[in-house]
């Protein structure tokens, strides 16, 4: 059937009158889908008006040849639209509408799937496999929209966005707060990951098998049964925990993901929300985007246009070049074109609603690579030098904080951490540019003379706990990363771009071999500690940056840290100019003593940094690097809050000082009155 449909679905019109291509293909098309929903068919797939996708699939004998026909599916009603969009008729909304139920019908389906996925590559697999999926459903519903004008689907255009972000990391942030919450037993948890790891290495052996083959058919004949009571087995652990531990069941297994009004009821006036899904796969890129407010929200398609992508290499290169001392007028003037007409594209469509307001960013694809705070809102006269500190760049007007998706900005495990006694743990490694050899590599670690200085100014802001020298071992970061409120980390860190699990940080080599005290710290050991900071600074050299994976993100150490269970991260986008970085240090650690959120608090130190610097390090490489990531709230009471508790107390004492008075006046006349 799949073959029947593909053929059909592909099969040449020969004509070159328009009309007659038309309805000739159109036959192709219902013919294509008539094969496709026969196949499903076969697969004991049923899809029924009123069924949910978990619904239809309960008998399936394949979830990912369902998934595959549905796609063909709904892909299929998608052309037969495209050939009558000229008609502007009813028919061409319906086709749409069929589209798009199939296309809605894919994503709970994946969505159930990576819930029973025990491996995180597993899941970074499924997200870049099914990316495309979620592109076609957003596209389709703002089409859709745009006949309609229904707002709702506004709303599922949103939802399938947020699925296209860090979905791995929200999984398991998930799964974790179900453990936390759901009060349940070591054993079933064992239990329900084990079940799940044996279906899914069954289905993918099942998968892989042949059609034809005698012992490929006797095998799948054997898979088939273990799969059928591996199924019937993780069905009634199911049945157990939502009986027994209905608080872990709901956390894990409802439908937890945000939701536009929920989003507006949690911003506060001054805040808004733009969040981007760029489609880099067709020859012309599509850029949606969602802008958020607590009393508006918008669902737009921005003119991205076949130079996109261009403007955006042209800023990040520029902005990361190591050699930015030797940067010439040409290639500054370059910036300035680039990142204003990304400013044009990206930022001036809602330039009236983020007046004044508080941005957070959540970025897609290549745009996760820039900073939005570089994106200049005029453009300087370029018949002149380029002065760097002139420059009209966009954090001037506005402070920008990064989040990877709304559910993870907005989600109980990004608000509930506590307040920890213990401030800040911060380590700064000592270097003598010795060569160290790591996963077949040679590394140099040069000298980083500003970090000592870095944490010991920190430590003067902040009760602190500074590890440096040979204090700054990956042994002793495991021992005490526990127990404090802020993680910082002032030292060497690698990326490792064809394995990003191995990209890693350098602390103080050390002498023996042993795994944990090795002296580097990779992000597969990220992702199996338990954190309990509120903030971690990553002041190290490109640990914002990483392979970009579909569907997921930039695989950087900063997102191990986030997955690792902290709501909130410093990064650096690209290699941190060493003076530069102790300097915006410093001074944001001032301000967030002060009580300013964190983003504040890094913006106004990258200003003043700008505002003292001399030509050369007013270049935006020296300042720009550093953005801050996740949960913006402040960490500290701000002194406006104790200038007005003392202000209440003075005004208590006064208030009560007054009334002691009155009583011992009233007191006096009442004596006075008595002796006469």
């Amino acid at each position: 059937h799949h073959t029947r449909g593909t053929y059909s679905d592909n099969l040449a019109v020969d004509t070159n009158n328009i009309d007659t291509f038309r309805k000739s293909k159109a036959i192709n098309l219902r013919n294509a889908i008539n094969s496709y929903e026969q196949g499903l068919k076969a697969l004991h797939f049923k899809i029924t008006v009123s069924a949910s996708a978990e619904e239809s699939s309960v008998s399936t004998v394949s979830l990912t040849q369902s998934l595959d026909l549905l796609k063909k599916i709904a892909d299929t009603y998608l052309q037969l639209s495209e050939l009558g969009e000229r008609d502007d008729n009813e028919e061409n909304k319906k086709m749409i509408s069929n589209a798009l139920n199939h296309y809605n019908l894919t994503p709970e389906l994946i969505q159930k799937g990576r819930k029973e996925i025990y491996s995180e590559s597993d899941k970074i697999l499924l997200s870049e496999l099914e990316e495309v999926s979620f592109y076609k459903i957003i596209k389709t519903a703002f089409i859709a929209h745009q006949l309609t004008g229904d707002l709702s689907l506004a709303e599922l255009a949103f939802k399938n966005a947020e699925r296209l972000k860090a979905s791995s990391v929200f999984d398991k942030l998930t799964d974790q707060l179900a453990k936390d919450k759901g009060f349940i037993p070591d054993s079933l948890i064992e239990l329900e990951i084990t079940l799940n790891y044996n279906i899914t290495s069954y289905n993918e052996k099942l998968y892989n098998l042949s059609e034809s083959l005698p012992e490929d058919i006797q095998e799948k004949q054997k898979i088939d049964s273990l799969m059928f009571v591996l199924k019937k087995e993780r069905e009634e652990l199911n049945r157990y925990l939502e009986k027994n531990y209905k608080e872990y069941y709901n956390f894990k297994y409802s439908d937890s993901e945000i939701n536009i009004s929920d989003i507006q009821s949690k911003l506060d006036g001054d805040e808004v929300i733009l969040e981007y899904v760029v489609n880099t796969n067709n020859r012309i890129p599509e850029l949606y985007s969602f802008f958020l407010s607590s009393n508006q929200y918008k669902f737009e398609k921005l003119p991205a246009g076949t130079g996109f992508e261009k403007l955006v290499e042209t800023v990040f290169r520029f902005l990361s070049d190591k050699n930015y001392l030797f940067t010439t007028n040409q290639q500054s003037k370059d910036y300035c074109a680039a990142a204003y007409n990304l400013y044009e594209i990206l930022i001036k469509p809602f330039e009236n609603e983020i007046l004044n307001k508080k941005i957070t960013v959540i970025s897609d694809g290549l745009l996760s690579y820039i900073p939005f705070d570089a994106l200049l809102y005029e453009l300087p006269d370029t018949t002149e030098n380029i002065q760097f500190n002139k420059l009209s760049y966009l954090i001037l007007k506005n402070p920008v904080n990064y989040a990877y998706s709304s559910n993870l900005l907005f989600s109980d495990f990004s608000h509930n951490k506590i307040n920890r006694r213990n401030r800040l743990l911060a380590f700064a490694p000592e270097y003598n540019s010795d060569t160290v050899r790591f996963q077949d590599e040679n590394y140099i670690l040069t000298a980083l003379p500003g970090t000592g200085k870095e944490v010991e100014l920190i430590s003067k802001n902040i009760n602190s706990k500074i590890l440096t020298g040979s204090d700054a071992s990956e042994l002793n970061f495991r021992k005490f990363y526990r127990d404090y409120d802020i993680l910082h980390l002032a030292m060497h860190a690698f990326i490792n771009d064809s394995l990003p699990a191995f990209s890693c940080f350098a602390f103080t080599p050390a002498d023996g071999y042993e795994q944990e005290n090795d002296g580097w710290l990779n992000t597969a050991d990220i992702y199996n500690l338990d954190l309990n900071a509120r903030l971690s600074v990553l002041s190290a050299c490109n640990t914002g940056a990483g392979k970009l994976k579909g569907g997921e993100g930039i695989m950087s150490l900063a997102r191990g840290f986030f997955y690792a269970g902290c709501p909130s991260i410093i990064m650096t986008l690209w290699e941190a100019e060493d003076v530069a970085g102790t300097k915006i240090m410093n001074t944001f650690y001032k301000n967030l003593k002060k009580g300013k959120t964190k983003d504040e608090a890094l913006r106004t130190a990258k200003i003043e940094f700008l505002e003292n610097a001399n030509p050369h390090m007013a270049h935006p490489h020296c300042w720009l690097g550093y953005v801050s990531i996740g949960n913006p709230s402040p960490l500290f009471r701000s002194y406006d809050f104790y200038f007005f508790l003392i202000l209440f107390a003075s005004l208590f004492g006064i208030i009560i000082d007054q009334l002691i008075k009155l009583n011992r006046k009233k007191q006096s006349k009442n004596l006075f009155h008595k002796d006469q």
